[in-house]
């Protein structure tokens, strides 16, 4: 240790001086074995952070013996400290009086071994010179830091310079590269007071600074060990602070002097009034001979740098007796920044810093420099022409710390190229999510997109200080669907659904039948252009339009063909469920020339106009509804039956069902054959009433008769077609024109609005069914009487 072989001088505390000739100390293997579990149990009870770095510098006072009781206690400690307000366990211990490196330093790697884990921790190699007291050694964390190299700075003169040399390691953080290098001189400058003792560490200075501002300006360096400096003015403490490149600052901020009981928090030696073995330096607390200064570089808020409250003297709390032993000083105010710890646990901690040397380790955390990690979610091969491409590149500081203060922040702009747009700048704290910007991908022409994210960091020492992000998507053109859809299409007409071929150097994609409707009249029915049919560029897709006709009524059928369209890939970025839109075709075709019973279905609204059909047989009838409008979709029905062979029918009789309701014109043709133009002139619709209970119930009346209401009062039937009738007032429509009826001899019909359903038929008068045409001779005179036809009238 720091022994005075020379009293102070006047005014200054007398420590007492043992000799050490005691033999070597050696732990036995269950004494070590108890000190390596009590570490693991406070390491286990305090939070451990993961990176920044805790360096320490401990004059051991081993310059001729191996580690002591209490020390694996004081390394865990160290690790579990949280004077900033983290722990973790040490990364760099550079040590004082060490024996030498194979033996004494080796068995400290071996103790932190045991705490952290086998091959955690490597030592250096060199045996510094030394005049005696033993020479410095370090250890380090293989996890967190790389030892780069070590070598001896000055020569050891024992009358005029060094006693020992000093080493200097220079160390690089584990994933960083060289420009994160700093470098560590471990010293242990010559002892004691005195002028020749002061112009000794004076030299010793000198020559540390000569190499350190050698290295060059704007270098990270940590000056570190026993000092054995009184005050501040002493030359070689101005001789580490003078200017220039290697310029050493006191983070404590005890450059106007260190000394006296109100400086107590500063002082490293000695913890004990009482030596705890021999040769150890006793006197109580009231020097500071243990440093940790730095460069500038390490202060500049920025990169590898101090942590600001983190640099202080291991167990020295401020509360101890001046000129006292450590153990004069409260054990909570320790406990206090050893998380996990108690009281007696903390107070054990002092009794193990004063049984293992004279000196306090000093130590402090460095934050590492910011580290650049870029992520950008990645992007589709394929894209839709016009999709929303966009991304999110995520910027984190990804120094491998625990806490946020264990690094720098990092600073960083983004820029993008080409079809990428992206811009923007920030910082980010390590151990967080870091920030995420969102990029887009502009797809407004088919073929192929891309560009590239820069970003871009200001931070120093940052191992990548430029991360880039390639991006590119082919771009696929929409598909482009049409029809042939002349309207209307007639039955056995081909309909066809073709997608556009693609422009050279570019993709169209392929269209689909996402839906089908068919609406209309059943009869109707298309075969292909079915549910799923995929229609790549440039190629076409068709069908067939068919109308079923047996069975049906003369008229024209309409139907609407609906295809509901899509791209066939649907997982492609900018598709949706009925992206193409839809293309209709209306079918349409008219049947005549229909003969025999059969019907029709109508839709609510359609018109009921042109439905009907002939008999073949019989007297051949043609019945036809000229006009008229479904108020619900409706099945019209017509079958025919013989007239009755009693009585006069210049028809057939017709069954007309599926109108009831509505207002209709019901047209028939008659035989005229054989008719003389009077009798010609008294035919007339008619309508067997059918109505259940009705005074006329079985006999045949004019159709007008069986109407709910009477619209249009008329004496004579008009002359001419429903056509004419209308054209003679084009207000006239079936609804307003209720029991209006006619008769077009130039065409051999007859017609009446009506809204019921029933057996229609030509017939001269009113007859009776076919049970009481006995009684139609006193009707038939009477209605022909009323019934003369002259001039045609309208209602």
């Amino acid at each position: 240790s720091c022994r005075r072989c020379f009293p102070k001088p006047s005014g200054l505390n007398t420590r007492t001086f043992q000799s050490p000739t005691i033999p070597m100390l050696h732990l036995t293997t269950h004494r070590l074995s108890s000190l390596l579990l009590a570490g693991l149990a406070l390491l286990a009870s305090a939070g451990q952070a993961s990176a920044q770095l805790r360096v320490v510098t401990y004059n051991t006072a081993n310059s001729s013996d191996l580690p002591r009781d209490g020390v694996g206690t004081v390394l865990s400690a160290l690790g579990d400290q949280a004077k900033a307000g983290f722990a973790r366990p040490i990364d760099i211990l550079t040590m004082q009086e060490q024996a030498d490196v194979a033996t004494t330093t080796q068995a400290y790697v071996d103790l932190l071994n045991g705490l952290y884990g086998a091959g955690t921790y490597a030592r250096g190699t060199v045996d510094g010179a030394t005049s005696g007291g033993g020479r410095p050694g370090v250890v380090y964390n293989t996890q967190s830091v790389q030892l780069i190299s070590e070598i001896e700075v000055n020569a050891v003169n024992s009358s005029s310079g060094a006693a020992r040399a000093t080493l200097r390691y220079q160390f690089r953080p584990v994933g960083y590269t060289s420009s994160a290098d700093f470098y560590l001189y471990s010293s242990h400058f010559k002892a004691s007071s005195g002028s020749s003792n002061e112009a000794r560490r004076a030299t010793e200075a000198a020559e540390i600074r000569a190499n350190a501002d050698a290295l060059g300006n704007g270098e990270s360096i940590i000056y570190a060990g026993d000092l054995n400096l009184y005050d501040p003015g002493e030359a070689a403490f101005q001789t580490l602070i003078g200017s220039g490149n290697g310029q050493a600052v006191d983070p404590l901020g005890y450059a106007g002097g260190w000394g006296g009981e109100a400086n107590r928090a500063a002082h490293t030696q000695s913890p004990v009034t009482t030596a705890n073995y021999g040769g150890q330096v006793t006197g109580g607390m009231d020097d500071r001979f243990d440093f940790q200064l730095v460069s500038s570089e390490l202060v500049d808020g920025s990169g590898l740098d101090l942590i600001a409250g983190s640099s202080w003297a291991f167990g020295n709390t401020g509360t101890h007796d001046y000129d006292g032993a450590l153990s004069t000083g409260s054990a909570s105010a320790l406990q206090a920044i050893l998380p996990g710890y108690s009281t007696s646990q903390a107070s054990g901690v002092i009794t193990a810093l004063m049984s293992a040397s004279d000196h306090l380790p000093v130590v402090a955390d460095y934050q590492l420099p910011a580290t650049l990690s870029t992520v950008v979610t990645s992007l589709p091969a394929e894209v839709l022409k016009g999709a929303t491409v966009s991304g999110t590149l995520t910027i984190s500081n990804a120094a491998p710390v625990a806490v946020a203060a264990g690094a720098d922040t990092l600073s960083y702009s983004v820029s993008s190229s080409d079809d990428l747009s992206a811009s923007g700048s920030g910082s980010v704290a390590a151990v967080t999510a870091g920030d995420d910007l969102a990029f887009t991908l502009d797809t407004a022409a088919a073929g192929n997109a891309s560009g590239r994210l820069t970003i871009t960091t200001t931070s120093p020492q940052v191992p990548v200080a430029t991360s880039t992000h390639d991006l590119a998507v082919t771009v696929i053109d929409t598909a482009s669907l049409s029809g042939n859809n002349a309207n209307p299409v007639d039955s056995a007409g081909s309909l066809t659904l073709s997608n556009a071929a693609a422009t050279s150097g570019t993709t169209r994609a392929a269209g689909a039948i996402a839906s089908r409707s068919l609406s209309g009249d059943a009869g109707w029915s298309v075969s292909g252009l079915t549910v799923g049919t995929s229609i790549t560029a440039g190629n076409t897709a068709s069908g067939t339009a068919a109308f079923d006709a047996s069975g049906r009524l003369n008229g024209t059928y309409t139907a609407s063909l609906t295809l509901g369209l899509e791209h066939a890939d649907q997982s492609l970025l900018g598709t949706a469920a009925g992206d193409l839109g839809s293309l209709a075709w209306d079918l349409s075709t008219t049947l005549t020339g229909q003969t025999g019973d059969a019907s029709a279905q109508v839709d609510a609204g359609a018109s009921y106009a042109g439905l009907g059909t002939k008999r073949s047989g019989g007297r051949s009838t043609q019945a036809t509804l000229v006009a008229g409008t479904a108020s619900a979709t409706t099945t019209v029905a017509m079958a025919f039956a013989d007239a009755p062979l009693s009585g006069s029918f210049y028809s057939d009789v017709l069954s007309l069902t599926g109108t009831d309701g509505d207002a209709v014109v019901l047209e028939m043709s008659y035989a005229a054959a054989g008719l003389d133009a009077t009798a010609e002139s008294l035919l007339t619709l008619g309508w067997l009433d059918e109505r259940s209970g009705s005074a006329t119930f079985g006999e045949w009346l004019p159709a007008i008769d069986g109407n709910t209401s009477l619209l249009v009062s008329m004496t004579e039937a008009f002359t001419g077609t429903w056509l004419d009738y209308v054209a003679a007032d084009n207000s006239r429509t079936p609804t307003n024109s209720l029991g209006a009826f006619g008769i077009d001899t130039a065409g051999d019909t007859i017609w009446a609005v009506i809204d019921h359903n029933s057996q229609f038929a030509a017939v001269p008068v009113p007859e009776p069914s076919s049970l009481t045409l006995a009684s139609l001779g006193i009707l038939a005179a009477g209605w022909i009487a009323s019934r003369r036809r002259t001039a045609s009238k309208k209602a």
